[in-house]
């Protein structure tokens, strides 16, 4: 009944747009001449040090990010090397009671700097956005909020190069980001939880252009992206005009749900549809619906951001919005809109151009918001009859007073900045060229007990800019997350079937805990779990059961002990088995080895463990694994394994998993590698990846655990076809280490190994390495023979990321290989080659065209004779800040049944 009475009261108001009432002037508190423009520059307001007191942060044509005082005074001024006509976001991301800025300039680059100016260098600040036919520019102020759901606050942020960006604050890009938007960003995002499934959306305008392939219409997008890169369903929303306005979301008809407002601009290629289509604010519910009474016609094109707020106080909000000219079509104006679309009132020819968003706050000391927003070089305010209660310059009190010393192209911050008990209005002025300065106001008292004094203080609402009201019925929050975890694990599903996966992980802990994660991989794709969302702070293995065969791997980034840095990978196993057998270990004091074992049996299993020392004798221990639970050893906790070489063998009374893990710093390489065990001893062992140039070292392993002694021929193969062969003897239950670098012709040199025996052995590789600045190291398992088709579950291009893909073909007749690149969004693609015989090939994925910033999976089928061998490796700066890299062996079945011993998520 309010709402509808408060409609009908609206629709029967006798107003007078404009009409002073009660108007007067505002006294200039302080004026700061920088001598430079702030033109387009969105002001934001925060306590971003701590003091008690807000600081203003404006940006200027001159490149310089400034931050005010309330009295006007320089605290700092950052040069960005050029102009910034986007605002900055503030937070406090790490908790150190002091708030981070995140700004974009017009070369493209998007900064972060502390609450004292200095760049966040340290967390990989500023990132460089692509030039894309010329454009380049981030105009875009960045949102700030955890869109992930990981407990870290990200960074959001479109870009004139055709990219919507997601970063952890820490630096490193978020799965899924960057999205390609196909055309130019100059819309800023709002942060809003559009589906209340507890995580933020994103939400941002932009423009698009149409063309062949592309399935929108010239004109704008509404995109709702979700914290992983995919798009809401519903969305986007596609309108004949661009988006440049910054959309705002808030409940403007109480239905509990949020809605999406937005204004639209001009668009080049429609230039005779602008009063009928571009001159429009629409608004959308929740599941992209038309909110109804919208779209509504606005008397010029809306750049500006609507601030929304229940201004009249009869509990149903407001939007205001601003519009100006262009193309000679339209007039400088600004209305207030009922949430069902019905004009409050309008009112045109102010001086302009009115490409600023407004903010709600109260000027005149009644408790209430007003409208305010710069035009000309004016300042103005209106109550919510329309009524201006604000005008500077005074001119009908006095007639010879001037205005501003140049326009107001900014969007001016309201609140009381220096906790005086006032109220401030702070702007910038300036044009295209020329000068300006900053501007504060003093509005006078602010009124005691006021709750609807600042109902939008700012562009984007706060000062993490994330464009939206809380509707009130969000989700209950989620638990408070764990501390920081040092240990950050994923699963990754391929599907290569034709039909979708559906998956559950089944995690168990070391206490016997257990959780369960469903997982949807769609045919011809991959699908990615975060292990800490479901299991924090704990050793977890996982079993992977799904109702179509799938290829899944485990991948783990980590800060182990604030002291080795880095990531492991591994494919998983299909089955569980009483016997397992390790070949790398080592136990200097500079290496740390576990062995992990996940007993997913409803008893009690024993576990004996025979390690095999390097030119020594085997030493023997036996452990107890709990029912559906997990088993850490470090093996230097072993009598007798200190500063050992060493290989392992696992029996157990019952079937079991078994991993391997070691944390090392070699020769100042730090960093982490992993391998799943295999089963059996063979005869031939694969090894596909290799390499020994530049700041590289590669190892072959072999473990003989058998009785009597292996007669070994390690035979390497480069790239062009040549090979060498070397030959040796492993005493029985004992393991030999082949340092490449040493082999006559593989000094530096791409290089895949083949090992054959008289005897069964097992055989790894282990490698360390400065790849372009990226240190550490990885490890993979041979396989026992090659194949005709290969899977890879794991890949991933973007941010600091490089993949590739090894091929290793033994036989004597050249193969041709099919590699097909299975993305998490977006179609398959393929490549084929030729492979020499007796030689390997490699493929960087991120030049693959599409692939540079994917998630993917990897399928390689040879055509036609021959078998090969497929691994991959992946070299990383993990978040920005974990350096290593990563390699993994392929498989060559899918399976509807996998198991991980190895997984942590915690410190």
């Amino acid at each position: 009944m309010a709402w509808t009475l408060a409609l009908a009261l609206a629709s029967l108001m006798t107003v007078i747009p404009g009409a002073p009432a009660a108007e007067m002037d505002r006294p200039i508190k302080a004026q700061v001449d920088v001598q430079s423009a702030f033109n387009d520059a969105k002001l934001s307001v925060a306590d971003i040090d701590g003091d008690g007191q807000d600081e203003i942060l404006a940006g200027n044509m001159n490149g310089h990010l400034y931050c005010f005082t309330a009295k006007g005074q320089v605290k700092w001024a950052f040069h960005a090397g050029a102009s910034i006509r986007g605002g900055a976001a503030c937070y406090d991301v790490d908790g150190d009671k002091k708030k981070e800025i995140f700004f974009g300039d017009m070369a493209g680059r998007v900064w972060g700097l502390n609450s004292s100016g200095g760049v966040l260098s340290q967390w990989g600040w500023p990132k460089q956005t692509p030039n894309t036919g010329g454009f380049v520019s981030v105009y875009c102020t960045p949102a700030i909020g955890d869109v992930n759901g990981d407990g870290a606050p990200d960074i959001v942020v479109g870009a004139y190069g055709h990219y919507v960006y997601a970063w952890s604050y820490s630096g490193g890009l978020l799965p899924g980001w960057p999205y390609d938007t196909k055309d130019t960003i100059w819309s800023s995002p709002a942060l809003a939880d559009i589906d209340r499934d507890g995580l933020k959306e994103i939400i941002i305008g932009g423009d698009c252009t149409g063309g062949s392939g592309w399935p929108y219409p010239s004109g704008g997008l509404l995109w709702v992206f979700n914290g992983d890169g995919s798009v809401q369903p519903g969305f986007p929303k596609c309108t004949p005009e661009v988006i440049w306005s910054s959309p705002a979301c808030a409940d403007i008809d109480n239905d509990g749900y949020y809605e999406i407002v937005v204004g639209t601009g001009h668009y080049y290629t429609a230039m005779g549809r602008l009063s009928s289509e571009g001159f429009r604010v629409y608004a959308w519910n929740h599941d992209g619906s038309d909110c109804a009474g919208f779209p509504v016609a606005t008397l010029g094109c809306t750049m500006s951001s609507p601030a929304i707020g229940d201004i009249d106080g009869d509990g149903i909000k407001e939007i205001a919005i601003a519009s100006y000219p262009v193309a000679g079509k339209g007039t400088d104006s600004i209305m207030l809109i009922k949430g069902n679309g019905q004009k409050m009132w309008e009112i045109a020819g102010l001086p302009g151009p009115n490409r600023a968003s407004p903010a709600l706050g109260d000027v005149n000391g009644d408790g209430n918001s007003e409208v305010i927003i710069g035009s000309g070089s004016e300042m103005f305010a209106w109550d919510a009859r329309g009524n201006r209660v604000w005008h500077h310059p005074d001119t009908d009190k006095y007639p010879t007073m001037s205005g501003l010393d140049s326009m107001v192209i900014t969007s001016p911050v309201v609140g009381d900045f220096d906790r005086d008990g006032r109220i401030e209005v702070a702007l910038g002025t300036g044009g295209e060229s020329g000068g300006g300065s900053f501007y504060v106001f003093d509005c006078g008292p602010k009124k005691s007990g006021a709750t609807g004094d600042l109902l939008w203080p700012q562009f984007r609402k706060n000062a993490e800019h994330t464009g939206n009201i809380p509707t009130g019925n969000e989700p209950p929050p989620p638990p408070p997350p764990p501390p920081p975890a040092n240990f950050h694990e994923y699963i990754l599903l391929m599907n290569p079937g034709s039909v979708a996966a559906n998956a559950t992980v089944e995690l168990m802990n070391e206490k016997g805990e257990k959780k369960s994660v469903r997982m949807k991989v769609a045919a011809s794709s991959r699908a990615t779990a975060m292990i800490n969302r479901s299991m924090s702070g704990c050793g977890v293995s996982a079993r992977v059961i799904s109702d179509a065969p799938v290829i899944a791997e485990r991948a783990m980034y980590f800060n182990f002990q604030n002291k080795w840095k880095g990531g492991t990978d591994s494919a998983g196993a299909t089955a569980p088995s009483k016997t397992w057998y390790l070949a790398e270990g080592y136990t200097a004091d500079n290496f740390d080895e576990y062995v992990l074992v996940q007993n997913p049996q409803k008893n009690t299993v024993t576990v004996n463990m025979a390690f095999m020392r390097e030119k020594n004798t085997p030493v023997y221990a036996s452990f107890s694994v709990q029912p559906e639970s997990r088993f850490t050893l470090n093996v230097k906790d072993v009598p007798g394994l200190m500063g050992a070489s060493v290989s392992t063998m696992v029996n157990a009374t019952g079937d079991v998993i078994c991993e391997r893990s070691m944390y090392f710093d070699y020769n100042g390489f730090v960093g982490g590698h992993n391998a799943m065990g295999v089963t059996a001893p063979q005869l031939n062992w694969y090894l596909a990846e290799g390499y020994t140039a530049q700041s590289y070292d590669t190892y072959v392993l072999v473990q003989n655990p058998g009785t009597k002694p292996a007669n070994v021929t390690a035979t390497m193969l480069r790239k062009d076809g040549f090979t060498r062969e070397m030959s040796f003897a492993i005493p029985a239950q004992s393991r030999k280490t082949i340092i490449v670098d040493e082999v006559p012709g593989f000094e530096a040199a791409e290089v895949s190994t083949q090992i054959t025996s008289n005897v069964g052995v097992i055989a790894e590789r282990a490698m360390y390495f400065n790849a372009d600045g990226r240190t550490g190291g990885h490890d993979a398992a041979g396989v026992s023979e090659p194949a005709k088709t290969w899977y890879l579950a794991e890949g991933f291009t973007g941010g600091s990321f490089d993949e590739y893909v090894l091929i290793m073909n033994p036989g004597d007749a050249a193969a041709v290989v099919k590699t097909t690149f299975m993305p998490a969004k977006g179609s398959p693609t393929s490549r084929m080659d030729a492979l020499k015989p007796h030689s390997r090939f490699t493929i960087h994925v991120d030049e693959q065209p599409g692939l540079d910033n994917a998630e993917v999976s990897t399928c390689v089928e040879v055509q036609g004779a021959g078998q090969v061998i497929a691994e991959r490796a992946m070299y990383f700066v993990y978040n920005g800040v974990w350096s290593d890299g990563h390699d993994a062996a392929g498989v060559k079945e899918a399976s509807k049944e996998w198991y991980f011993a190895e997984g942590y998520t915690g410190m």
